[in-house]
């Protein structure tokens, strides 16, 4: 069998068990007042994460240098984004998140095979600490993103509080209710997540910089990732500095994350997007 038959039974693979995972928890929620994921559902999600890892590394890896595209960065994000929920669900009650998280997943890991991205000639080795610190910063404020919508979800559902009405309630939003995290533990993993985001975009910015400067070029180039990477800065640098000043929480926190991850993603994902979705197959 050809290696590549071998990559694409491991996508085939990986993307099934993340689907698996998705409708399952999705299935048990509509028909379980609490739903708690227990035995293969605990252990297979850790098993598809390092196929997913498995298959992102052998992606990014070229001869010529560093494979890059939206597709890659949604990857990335994705397996991040498994990783964190997976390490934060041992502590926090985020199962209703299961379905988008896993879903996301088995949607983001095929797509390097249709959009191949662009091989970036990375020789030095800041200048591929830059593009990974990059790309892991987008990520990590995405997933704060989620934990924002999220948040916006549990709060509505404080303030209706449908499921006490007498007259039926949306089969959806009562589900979401039921297994709904508590929103005050949400908000400081939301606020940790943004900080880790912060300083990793901050070094990446950093050796940007550096490998500017020494590649001759007298400083970052002023292009559109380079601008909005710096407004997406300043906005994670505002919110952090309103939560620890002012106290800065609730909606006025979901709304700077959101747009911070725009910028964030204007940055990084949406050009590429455009060049890769868009104008190759116009072209």
């Amino acid at each position: 069998m050809e290696p590549r038959h071998i990559i694409w039974i491991v996508y085939a693979l990986a993307c099934a068990c993340y689907a698996a995972l998705a409708l399952r928890a999705a299935s048990r929620m509509q028909g379980m007042e609490f739903y708690r994921p227990a035995g293969l559902e605990l252990r297979l999600p850790w098993v598809a994460l390092l196929a997913h890892v498995t298959l992102l590394g052998q992606d990014f890896h070229n001869v010529s240098g560093m494979r890059f595209g939206f597709a890659q960065a949604l990857t990335l994000f994705t397996a991040l984004g498994v990783l964190f929920f997976l390490l934060e669900e041992r502590y926090v009650r985020i199962h209703v998140m299961r379905p988008m998280v896993f879903g996301a997943a088995a949607v983001a890991l095929p797509l390097p095979l249709w959009f191949n991205g662009v091989v970036l000639p990375v020789g030095h080795p800041l200048l591929k600490a830059h593009l990974w610190l990059a790309m892991v910063a987008y990520a990590i404020v995405g997933i704060a993103a989620v934990h924002a919508v999220m948040m916006v979800v549990v709060d509505r559902g404080l303030h209706r509080k449908s499921l006490e009405r007498p007259h039926p309630v949306n089969p959806l939003r009562a589900v979401l209710q039921r297994n709904a995290p508590a929103l005050v533990p949400l908000e400081h993993l939301l606020f940790r997540m943004l900080f880790v985001g912060f300083v990793v975009l901050s070094i990446a910015l950093a050796l940007g910089v550096v490998v500017a400067e020494g590649a001759g070029m007298g400083g970052l180039r002023v292009d559109h990732k380079t601008v909005f990477s710096v407004l997406a800065w300043a906005t994670l640098l505002g919110l952090l500095l309103g939560r620890w000043l002012g106290g800065w929480r609730g909606r006025t926190a979901v709304r700077w994350t959101l747009w911070g991850f725009l910028m964030l993603s204007l940055a990084y994902v949406g050009s590429r997007f455009v060049a890769e979705a868009i104008l190759h197959r116009l072209g």
